[in-house]
C-alpha cells in the first residue's frame, strides 16, 4: 500500500504537538503516523468504550443474553457483570449478559485471564519488557475466550449477525471442548504510552472483504496496556483462510490515543495443548 505523504505528515505534526513540540523524534513520529495510517486504511472503528466505575450498565435493560438468547422472561438479568473479563467487581457492566451464562460461561474464565494480564502488565514495566513479555507464553484457551466473550459485548447489535458460531463457542463453557475446533489463537500485547488508569475496550471492522485480514478485530487496554485479537469463527471470514494479521498499531488515532511511542509482541501458537 502507497501511504499518502500529506496525511502521515498531517499525523506526524499532531503527534509533535502532542509531545510538547520537542525535537529529536521526527523519524519517530512519521513511523507511528505510518503504522496507524496503515491499520485504518484496513479497518474503521465500529466501537470505543470506557469501561470506567463511572458508568453502571451497557446497553439497555430488557434485551436478550448475547450468549444464550434468552429474554428476561426467560433468565435472570440481576448481576450486570464488568465487561471487563478479570474478577474485578467495579466498571461498566452490561445488560445482555445472563446470570446463568456469567456463572457457567465467564466466571470460570477470570483467574485464567487475570494470570495472563497481570503477566504481561507486569513485563511491561520490567527493564527488559520485550523479552519478558515474550516470557510471559501465549494466553491460554481460556483467556482467550475471555477475552472474545468481553469484545462481542461492546459490539454493534448488527455485527451479531455474522457471530453465530462465534457465540455457540462463547457460549459452551466446556474449554477443552473448544480446543478441537482452533488451530491456533493470536494475541498481540502493546504497552508504553497507552491510556493509563480507566480501561477501555474498542472493536474495529474490515473496510472491504479485498483485504485479507479477518473482518472483526478487537481491543482491551488498561493501565499503559493493550491485547488486541480478532473474533474467531465468523461468518465474514469463511473461505477466506489463511487470513493474515491485521497491520499493527501505534494509538495515534481514535478516542484512547497516545504520542505513538508502543512496543508490541505478537502471541501466536498452537491452543490445542494449552486449555
Amino acid at each position: 500500500m502507497q501511504v499518502p505523504r500529506e496525511i502521515v505528515a498531517e499525523l506526524a505534526y499532531d503527534l509533535w504537538g502532542r509531545r510538547g513540540h520537542g525535537h529529536g523524534d521526527d523519524v519517530g513520529d512519521w513511523l507511528a503516523a505510518s503504522a496507524d495510517f496503515a491499520f485504518f486504511h484496513e479497518y474503521e472503528l465500529i466501537a470505543e468504550v470506557s469501561l470506567g466505575p463511572s458508568a453502571t450498565a451497557a446497553g439497555p435493560p430488557g434485551r436478550r443474553c448475547r450468549l444464550c438468547e434468552r429474554s428476561p422472561r426467560e433468565a435472570r438479568f440481576q448481576i450486570r457483570p464488568p465487561i471487563w473479563p478479570g474478577c474485578s467487581e467495579t466498571g461498566l457492566g452490561s445488560h445482555e449478559i445472563c446470570d446463568i451464562c456469567q456463572a457457567e460461561c465467564r466466571a470460570p474464565l477470570a483467574d485464567a485471564f487475570d494470570a495472563f494480564w497481570h503477566g504481561v502488565a507486569n513485563a511491561g514495566s520490567s527493564l527488559d519488557p520485550t523479552r519478558a513479555v515474550r516470557e510471559v507464553g501465549s494466553p491460554s484457551l481460556a483467556a482467550a475466550k475471555a477475552i472474545t466473550t468481553s469484545l462481542l459485548l461492546i459490539l454493534p447489535e448488527p455485527e451479531l449477525e455474522y457471530l453465530g458460531d462465534a457465540i455457540e463457542w462463547l457460549g459452551n463453557p466446556d474449554v477443552e471442548e473448544d480446543a478441537e475446533l482452533f488451530g491456533e489463537f493470536w494475541c498481540r500485547a502493546y504497552w508504553g504510552d497507552l491510556p493509563r488508569g480507566a480501561a477501555w475496550a474498542a472493536a474495529a471492522r474490515r473496510r472491504s472483504d479485498k483485504s485479507s485480514g479477518p473482518y472483526l478485530v478487537g481491543f482491551l487496554g488498561a493501565d499503559g496496556i493493550a491485547l488486541q485479537t480478532m473474533i474467531p469463527l465468523c461468518l465474514r471470514d469463511q473461505d477466506r483462510e489463511p487470513l493474515t494479521l491485521p497491520p499493527e498499531r501505534s494509538f495515534v488515532l481514535g478516542k484512547f490515543a497516545g504520542t505513538g511511542r508502543v512496543q508490541s509482541t505478537l502471541f501466536t501458537e498452537a491452543v490445542a495443548a494449552r486449555v
